[in-house]
């Protein structure tokens, strides 16, 4: 079975065995869904603040419907939430995944769990989710080591080896060196899997960013296009690869390099809107070429996509202080932070 037609008979399976998505959604394409759980997310916020407790289920229950209704699912929409500035929120998504096995909760549960905890200065509860994230990465690792069973189980594991890269790499470990060894270990496990070898190019730009390692990167993403092409996968999933590819050329920063990032991301941004990701990676590049109002009104989009992002308002407070005018190519206001959360 293609890789593609695995993804979709996860996120099937996913839908059928968790919370059962909202009948008119269930016409739309797996893209449409996610972009409509966005919707879902951002009408429960607004029927919390308006104390509509019936509603709020029923829009919080359609949203991870929407991502495919598992731990996943609940991870993407808590992560969400701390997006939208609602920590609160984000504990009330993820907590029905508490009680699933081990097993089957992803690290990226945990990170998100951390985060609102953190935020919320929780301490039991995000010394929790820290020592849970651990624990899922080291098993995670030992499955690495055997075969899997079938493609629908290396799937799984590929999704699961993602976030548990993103995971070590998060404020809750901080451990880029076990992240980029987990990368590795990924790529030799499925050497041709689009996400895998993606991941592992972010894994060698953010965390390493040697000069040997950024041109490593720059291949392994663009083997992981090549790939993702040759197997048809999904739409969506392509979109992603060239915004690592993208973002992988802006960090190693040769004049060519870029060209190259303004030419991938505003292709990823005109097909994917709504991701403040990306956005934030096209604002990047503006600042990085001296273009300072296109890189201005960029972090702005991205602040209406994530209001509660620090590391944006920090640079579009510097940017602005600087007049906002086009000079020519500014050095880095700080290092690179993120490469594909919050998609």
């Amino acid at each position: 079975m293609r890789p593609t037609l695995v993804l979709l008979a996860i996120t099937a399976t996913c839908i059928l065995s968790g919370c059962s998505p909202v009948i008119s959604d269930t016409l739309l394409s797996p893209a449409e869904r996610r972009g409509r759980s966005v919707e879902h997310a951002r009408a429960a916020v607004k029927a919390q603040k308006s104390g509509n407790l019936a509603e709020l289920k029923s829009e919080l229950d359609a949203a991870v419907a929407g991502r495919g209704g598992d731990a996943r699912a609940r991870a993407e929409i808590g992560q969400l939430m701390l997006d939208f500035g609602r920590p609160d929120m984000a504990i009330q998504v993820i907590e029905p995944a508490y009680k699933l096995p081990a097993a089957k909760v992803t690290p990226a549960l945990w990170s998100v769990a951390w985060s609102a905890a953190s935020k919320l200065d929780d301490k039991a509860l995000a010394s929790k989710a820290r020592a849970n994230g651990i624990a899922g990465v080291d098993g995670i690792l030992q499955m690495l080591e055997r075969p899997a069973a079938g493609d629908r189980d290396k799937a799984v594991l590929i999704l699961m080896s993602l976030d548990a890269i993103d995971f070590l790499q998060s404020k809750a470990v901080n451990r880029p060196a076990d992240a980029i060894k987990l990368a590795e270990k990924l790529v030799v496990f499925a050497k041709q899997s689009p996400l895998a070898l993606s991941r592992c190019a972010l894994a060698y730009a953010e965390l390493s960013g040697t000069p040997k390692d950024l041109d490593k990167a720059i291949t392994l993403a663009e083997d992981a296009l090549l790939f993702a092409r040759e197997q048809g996968t999904i739409d969506s999933v392509v979109v992603r690869l060239k915004d690592t590819l993208g973002w992988v050329h802006l960090l190693r920063g040769r004049p060519q390099d870029l060209e190259a990032a303004r030419l991938f991301l505003r292709e990823v941004v005109d097909e994917n809107p709504e991701s403040a990701t990306s956005r934030y990676h096209l604002a990047r590049t503006w600042e990085a070429l001296g273009l300072l109002d296109r890189s201005i009104t960029e972090y702005q989009r991205v602040l209406s996509l994530r209001p509660d992002d620090s590391e944006t308002k920090q640079r579009l407070k510097v940017l602005k202080s600087l007049g906002g005018e086009s000079s020519g190519p500014v050095k880095s206001l700080s290092p690179a932070t993120t490469g594909q959360s919050g998609q």
